[in-house]
């Protein structure tokens, strides 16, 4: 909204979009986000929030659709099957798979952190029970803290549909869980007392304290990872 010309600006925006699915397909699962802190801002503003996301749609469409075009007229189709079709993964046959696949997902968040990707569902956890508060009502109007969560959300979701949870995606996961855990643990330590189940400014000091324990062990445990490397080919040979 402080753009001089916000229609402009968000079609760059779709241009990068567009560049960051040329990069990786799995980055249109982050369009809710990127749409998300695009349009909340220019709320107030529906008319001027509607051509923002018009101008994103179609500079990422253009974009992308014209590269496709390209690949497909110059014969280069078959040069680019990994790019579409590696994660074309067999599905399991039993009816409830998705819910074993989300609870994968989720329970996957443990190999990038164990302590700090756990505090951060906790924060939701406390967020949602306090939605009824303005406060919390306005956090989750938040673009930052909107778009953390729909980013988190298309990933885990994104893991859930392919059945197919890899440590890599975790890197994107674990990035926008920190901005949750960041913004909400402020938030209930700000939160202004209102009466309900929980006394948010304790879970909030809770949170805090919990993080800064986190941080130490995770930065004692770099270190030690960075003196005593254990990725040589000498030590894998030992290992096997």
């Amino acid at each position: 909204p402080r753009m001089r010309r916000p229609v402009l600006a968000s079609a760059v925006i779709g241009l990068l979009f567009a560049l960051m699915l040329l990069t990786k397909t799995t980055a249109l699962f982050l369009a809710p986000a990127i749409g998300w802190a695009m349009i909340v801002p220019l709320w107030s503003e529906r008319r001027q929030a509607l051509r923002c996301a018009i101008a994103a749609a179609v500079a990422a469409t253009a974009v992308f659709g014209g590269w496709l075009a390209f690949i497909a007229h110059a014969g280069l189709w078959q040069d680019f099957r990994y790019f579409f079709f590696i994660n074309s993964y067999v599905k399991p046959t039993e009816w409830y798979w998705p819910l074993l696949s989300l609870w994968w997902s989720f329970k996957g968040g443990l190999w990038a952190d164990r302590t700090l990707i756990p505090m951060a569902g906790a924060v939701v956890v406390l967020l949602a029970l306090a939605a009824r508060t303005s406060w919390s009502r306005r956090l989750w109007r938040d673009p930052v803290f909107g778009a953390s969560a729909l980013a988190l959300a298309g990933y885990l979701f994104f893991m859930t549909l392919q059945n197919h949870p890899q440590p890599r995606y975790y890197t994107v996961v674990i990035l926008f869980a920190f901005f949750i855990l960041a913004i909400g643990a402020e938030s209930l330590l700000a939160s202004p007392g209102e009466p309900g189940l929980v006394p948010w400014r304790l879970a909030g000091a809770a949170i805090l304290a919990g993080t800064v324990v986190a941080a130490g062990f995770n930065g004692a445990w770099t270190l030690i990872y960075v003196t005593h490397p254990e990725y040589s080919f000498v030590t894998a040979a030992r290992q096997l």
